[in-house]
Order: C-alpha cells, then structure tokens, then sequence
C-alpha cells in the first residue's frame, strides 16, 4: 500500500514539473532594452523602431523611449534637435541635459523628467502636456497648456493655461505670460519676477483646503499684485505659505498681501556697551527704543542705526559726545574778577603767563598805573636807585631821603 502511494506521488510531481517546464518555454521571454545609440545630437534608448532620426528631426513613434541626453560630437554640428511625437506615444523619459529647439505633441503625452537642465525652447502641443517626474526642465513657449504634477517647469515666454498639483512647481521668468494659472498644491515660485515689470494673464486660483500650497517672492514684498498683474484673481485661503530665499516668512492673505511672521533680533546696546533691550521684531516692522541712561558728562546723541522697517538682525549702539568743562565759580559770584574764568582766588592764572609777565604791555600798547612807574624806574639804569632802596629796606627813611634830594639837585645842576 504505501508503496503504491509513493509511486503515485511520484507520478504527480514528474507531471507538475513537465507543465511548468512547457508553461516557462511558451511565456515569451522580457526583451533585453537595447543599447544607447546615438541619433543625431541626442543619445536614445528604446525598442527597435520606436525611434528614428531623419530630416533634422527625432521622430518618436512607441512607448518606452528614452532620451539619455545630447551626444557632444553631434551636437557640435549643425544637426537639428527638434523632437517630433506621434500621437500613439502615452510617455516619453528624459533623463538630464537634453536641449530641444521645437517639442511637437500630436496627443497628450506625458514628458516624464528624471534629471534635470533639460531646455525646451517651443512646445507645440495640440493639448494639454503632462509634465511629470523628480526632474525639471525649462520651457521658452507653449502654444498649448501644461499639467504640472512633482516636476518643476520654468516658463520664460508665453503659455496657455497652466495647473500645478501636489508636488509641482512652476517657476515664472522674467516676461513671462499665461493665460491662466490654477494652483491646486504645489509652489507657484515667483522669485524671480521683477516688481517694476509684473507677470501678465487674465486670472490665477491659488490654494486648495485640502492640499499644502506655496508660494515664493523676492524678499520684501508686500503683495502677489505687485508681482502678478491679472483681472481676475483668488486666493483660496489663509494658509498659503510664503517663502523668500528658503525661508519660510508668512503666509499670503486671502486679499493677496503677505503677512509676515519671520522675526529679526534687535539689540540695543549703551555707553559701555551693556545690553539695555533687546527684541525680536517681525518683518518689515519697526523696533522699540529703550530708555537711555543718562552719562556724567557726555550728552546723548542718538542711535547708530536705522530701525524703523527691520529686515535684518540687527546690534544698535548709543551714541553719546563729552561736554565741555564748566568754569570754575568758587565764589558763586559772576563779577568777582577773582572769579573770572582762568583766575583763582590769589590772582594767579592757572595754565597761563607768569605772574612776571602778568603786567606786560599789550604790543604797541602803553602800560598804565603802578605798573608803568615801577617799569619807568627800573628803565632808567641808574645804579643810585638800587641804593636808595636799599637803604630804605634798612631803615633809613630819613638819610634815605636826603641823600636822594642832593643826588637830585647834583644831577639837576
């Protein structure tokens, strides 16, 4: 019994075997992908006549194509790289660097971006082009439209009407056009618009409840207005992020000014540099001058700095000035000429001239008083003064004062 039972197994596993064997040989076999082969100045990558270069121009006629990039030899030529796709073509990949002077799509292909500095100078599209992928390419005109979806797009000249869903990006240039602009998630980047030269088109929606939109401006700017000039214009809602240089700054208001939320520090700092304020002020907004401690002898003069919009961090610094020194009044009364400035109390003139030089004559001036007879004396250079005076240091008035009368009378005769 258990012999027959092991036969019949085996029986069973030896027929299971041979079906799978013929099931594996009738499957018919993945093609291997071809070989990189060179098309005029692209390099491509597909199936076996899904492709072909001719007259100027990449004609691409089956899914599964792929262009890897520009074959440099070739592109030094004067070969034409103008891409031409038929309608029966759902995808067609660009890996990075691919450089196309006209994209014609006869249906609605979807251009799947896996790198990016791919340039597309017109797209001529008989419907809307679903640009898609983790890559990115820049496109000069579009006589159609775009669908945006996790790929950026730059525009730089005229396009139909755009949508930007989850995960796209469009970048609007300088002269830039669009019939209309819907996002529906996504980041609308305006940043590189010029205030002074505004996107035209007729309308933009912005915002969906249910996905995270945002949008980029040039650092300061206070509405999407300024940068977008259109008739009709929506903003779904309040919570639309606000980016400028990578940061996130506010959030764009339903009547389309950005409110900023992004702060700067503001310090301000006194005579000897001691912290008397310091703040954190949003944007664009003004800060708050503390107090200033008053200095003994220095005046206060103002801030270094401008503080007025902050739109950056910022360190401002008192500014103060010495005084000059105040006389020295010690009598408390202004006519004393004691009290005079540069005179104290015992006549003498502190960082002045000599009391030996006190009695000078001003130049070509003539002194008056005692002063100008002691000089009137002591000009003559008669050595009998000296000993008259020293005879009246002694005591002698007397013998000092007859002999000066017979020295008189001697002279006089």
């Amino acid at each position: 019994m258990n012999e027959t039972v092991r036969t019949v197994g085996a029986k069973t596993i030896a027929c299971a075997m041979l079906a799978l064997t013929a099931l594996c040989v009738s499957m018919p076999l993945r093609a291997e992908a071809a070989e990189p082969v060179d098309a005029g100045p692209f390099t491509v990558e597909g199936p076996e006549g899904g492709y072909v270069y001719e007259n100027g121009k990449l004609v691409i006629s089956s899914d599964g194509v792929t262009v890897l990039g520009m074959d440099g030899a070739s592109a030094a030529d004067d070969e034409g790289n103008d891409i031409h796709i038929e309608a029966g073509v759902s995808r067609v990949t660009f890996e990075s660097g691919v450089s196309i002077e006209s994209l014609t799509d006869e249906r609605s292909t979807t251009l799947w971006l896996n790198g990016d500095n791919n340039a597309i100078q017109t797209l001529d599209s008989a419907r809307d082009t679903v640009v898609r992928g983790p890559g990115s390419v820049t496109i000069g005109s579009c006589t159609g439209g775009a669908d945006i979806t996790e790929a950026t797009v730059s525009l730089t000249s005229s396009i139909g009407n755009v949508t930007v869903w989850k995960g796209g990006t469009l970048v609007l240039g300088p002269g830039a056009q669009a019939r209309a602009i819907t996002v529906f998630g996504g980041t609308l980047d305006l940043s590189h618009v010029n205030a002074v030269d505004p996107v035209w088109m007729n309308g933009y929606s912005i915002g969906s409840a249910a996905v995270a939109t945002s949008v980029v401006v040039p650092f300061g700017t206070a509405g999407i207005d300024e940068l977008i000039s259109a008739t009709n214009r929506i903003v779904a809602n309040a919570t639309i992020d606000v980016y400028s240089d990578g940061e996130k700054v506010g959030h764009l208001e339903q009547d389309g000014t950005v409110y900023y939320t992004a702060t700067r520090s503001v310090t301000f700092v006194g005579f000897d540099g001691e912290v008397l304020k310091a703040e954190h002020v949003r944007l664009f907004q003004p800060a708050q001058a503390p107090a200033v401690p008053e200095v003994p002898g220095y005046e206060f003069l103002g801030w270094d700095g401008v503080f007025d919009r902050v739109s950056r961090d910022m360190i401002v610094a008192a500014r103060y000035e010495a005084l000059s020194a105040p006389p020295d009044n010690s009598s408390g009364n202004p006519d004393d000429p004691s009290d005079a400035p540069g005179n104290d109390s015992s006549g003498a003139v502190p960082n002045g001239p000599s009391a030996a030089d006190s009695h000078a004559p001003a130049a070509g001036g003539r002194a008056t008083g005692a002063s100008a007879e002691s000089s009137s004396l002591s000009a003559t250079g008669d050595p009998f003064a000296a000993v008259v005076g020293m005879l009246a240091s002694l005591g002698g008035i007397g013998g000092a004062a007859g002999l000066f009368m017979r020295h008189t009378m001697r002279k006089s005769s």
